[in-house]
């Protein structure tokens, strides 16, 4: 097993540690992405069954190694979009804790002074003008469209479910067959 594939797997687990922060479960119920998020985990723990599997096959099949490559970077796109989330769910625990906003004497207002009005206006980022459920609707969909694509190929390629530390091909010894006399 390749250290990038230990690292895929984790990072995989650490996508589904995510899905159970508290914070990010409140915002995502109350923008109604609930049921895309639901989506999206069913289709992350679909793919991660084969993982193992697809580790082993990807030595001999190429085509196996270039699904986790696909698998790998979609993987980082799912982690973008949850921090997105968890951005925003902060954004607005911060908001509630400081009702006045920016123009308070808080230390948040103190940090956004220090940052250039441009990176903290909606004038460059037009997406911005878009609400956050429908934005992060969008985004989620178009991720879970994708994965669903990348699960479907794992039943081309032949990836089966295997269990961590099961009998494998490639660690079974070899044995010698037992010797019969006549």
């Amino acid at each position: 097993m390749a250290v990038g594939e230990i690292f895929l797997g984790a990072f995989i687990t650490s996508l589904f540690e995510k899905l159970i922060v508290p914070e990010l479960i409140k915002l995502v119920r109350r923008e109604g992405l609930h049921t895309a998020i639901q989506k999206l985990e069913k289709t992350l723990m679909e793919i991660e069954a084969v993982l193992n599997d697809a580790e082993e096959k990807q030595i001999i099949k190429e085509a196996v190694k270039l699904w986790l490559e696909d698998l790998r970077d979609l993987a980082y796109a799912a982690d973008d979009i949850l921090d997105e989330i968890a951005t925003e769910a902060l954004r607005r625990q911060l908001m509630i804790a400081d009702p006045q906003g920016p123009q308070s004497s808080t230390s948040l207002s103190m940090v956004r002074r220090l940052i250039p009005s441009c990176c903290t206006t909606t004038s460059f980022d037009p997406s911005a003008l878009i609400p956050f459920n429908l934005r992060m609707e969008s985004k989620i969909k178009e991720i879970n469209k994708q994965l669903e694509d990348i699960a479907a190929r794992k039943t081309n390629l032949g990836l089966v479910e295997k269990l961590v530390g099961s009998e494998t091909s490639s660690n079974k010894e070899w044995q010698r067959p037992p010797i019969t006399s006549l």
